[in-house]
């Protein structure tokens, strides 16, 4: 596990670790992809990527997950790593917004 921010600053050792990462796992709340984005801009190569948004997970200023919703992570991050393909929700008055 790695400090996005520390990264996102370029922050040498952060960045030269996660490079060095055999499997890095960005784990993005919506759409906007932040999380991937980041990392992308630092070069830090991903292994694989996850949107709660797309297991219907709403990203607000206020979200908490429970013990259902986190393993529902926990599973999509297993099944991306393992090469299984996530499909991509579509939800009725999506938007790219983000934190809504």
């Amino acid at each position: 596990m790695f400090c996005l921010a520390a990264v996102g600053a370029h922050m040498g050792s952060f960045v030269q670790a996660a490079r060095k990462a055999q499997n890095v796992v960005a784990i993005d709340g919506c759409p906007v992809a932040c999380a991937k984005h980041l990392l992308e801009h630092a070069e830090v190569p991903l292994h694989a990527y996850v949107v709660l948004y797309d297991l219907w997970i709403e990203k607000t200023a206020n979200t908490i997950l429970g013990p259902d919703e986190v393993e529902k992570v926990k599973t999509a991050v297993k099944d991306v790593c393992n090469g299984h393909v996530m499909a991509v929700a579509v939800h009725a008055g999506a938007s790219s917004s983000c934190c809504g």
